[in-house]
């Protein structure tokens, strides 16, 4: 399975996109486009995780 991010991008006239961003569920580098105009706002929203538990976290950097 691979997580699901939802970026969330929010250009100077307030106007919004929103657009779903699939990983690969391993370590290590991955990149990802993400294009608009005028963003002054970008939000990464974790909609699923593999492993997750008590004492577990996410690292996104």
């Amino acid at each position: 399975m691979h997580p699901l991010r939802t970026a969330l991008l929010t250009s100077a006239d307030g106007s919004r996109v929103s657009e779903g961003i699939r990983i690969k569920d391993q370590p290590g580098r991955q990149t990802f486009d993400l294009r608009g105009s005028e963003i002054v706002r970008a939000r990464l929203t974790t909609d699923t995780t593999y492993g997750a538990g008590p004492g577990r976290r996410l690292a996104v950097a």
